[in-house]
């Protein structure tokens, strides 16, 4: 291959590259443009709208409890120990 047909097919490569990313912004732009308008219907979430939002935010609040709870019992050994350790250490002046 000559170095005008390899300029010739890199720049059918890029042109080819840069339309299937058109393509495919395109797509993109259709299926936001798609759910935006079933997002805005009155009604399209069904019976019991938030549901699933507040399932989460109530699922995550319990997780941050637990972890949390976790730990600050930990913090509370640490605490007691340092304070063990340092009671022990000043009785010996």
């Amino acid at each position: 291959m000559t170095t005008a047909t390899t300029g010739s097919m890199t720049g059918s490569m890029t042109s080819a590259v840069t339309r299937a990313a058109d393509n495919g912004r395109a797509i993109e732009y259709a299926i936001i443009r798609d759910r935006l308008r079933r997002g805005s219907r009155a009604g399209a979430e069904g019976p019991h709208p938030g549901v699933a939002e507040r399932l989460i935010r109530v699922l995550a609040a319990t997780a941050g409890l637990f972890l949390l709870g976790a730990w600050l019992q930990e913090l509370l050994w640490v605490a007691i120990g340092a304070a063990t350790v340092l009671s022990l250490g000043a009785g010996g002046r």
